[in-house]
């Protein structure tokens, strides 16, 4: 049996009045949305291509290190004014705006819904990893995993192995390397670049073919 027990106490006044007071949500997450929506206060605008953004130095900076010691670091620069963000699409350093300015620090929706959203995943990871915004190089990592397939294990490797993933490069090796996918990754164009960019890679994977075969020779002969 469940009870729910209300107190309720007489007032001065003889009016009975509960004790619980109702009190809404935290909006500190909407609040800051709206703070980069509205670009109210900002201090400093992006250039990204033909795309400008305004934002808060004091926002970016308690977000993000490189961002802090661009603005507030010895060797960074104090004003605002205006920036410009070099060899990114425009729409990756919405992301990334979108990841600082909301809680609980996600990934915005990916557009390419038919892939998984692999190579967003791919370009958020690696501006993750240049503004220093590790849990978002990390949900990137993960997501990575969740729609690793034949057609971009391999440009996942090499991304991994670029901004030394740790986990997402074994994940990577370990799929690449299976005997039942690593024919059909072969045949892909991505593993003939990996071959020419990250020879190395290549000779990690038929090392680890090699194990495997070898490991299953012996539980065979066992």
């Amino acid at each position: 049996m469940h009870c729910a027990i209300e107190v309720v106490k007489e007032s001065k006044t003889g009016a009975s009045m509960s004790r619980f007071i109702t009190v809404p949500p935290p909006a500190i997450c909407r609040h800051l949305e709206q703070l980069l929506e509205s670009k109210q206060g900002s201090d400093v605008t992006f250039q990204v291509e033909q795309s400008e953004y305004g934002a808060h130095r004091v926002v970016l900076a308690a977000r993000s290190p490189v961002f802090n010691a661009q603005f507030f670091g010895p060797m960074g620069n104090n004003g605002g004014g205006r920036q410009c963000i070099h060899d990114m699409k425009p729409a990756v350093f919405e992301a990334v705006l979108h990841f600082i300015y909301t809680y609980p620090d996600t990934l915005p929706p990916v557009i390419d819904a038919a892939s998984g959203g692999s190579k967003e995943h791919q370009e958020w990871h690696a501006a993750a990893d240049r503004f220093d915004l590790e849990r978002m190089r990390l949900l990137c990592e993960n997501a990575l995993c969740e729609t690793i397939d034949v057609t971009n294990a391999a440009a996942a490797l090499q991304l991994a192995d670029r901004h030394h993933c740790t986990q997402l490069k074994a994940f990577c090796m370990d799929y690449i390397a299976s005997p039942s996918v690593l024919a059909a990754v072969m045949a892909i164009e991505g593993f003939r670049e990996l071959k020419v960019v990250c020879p190395s890679l290549l000779i990690k994977i038929l090392e680890k073919v090699g194990s495997c075969r070898l490991r299953d020779n012996r539980l065979t002969l066992q």
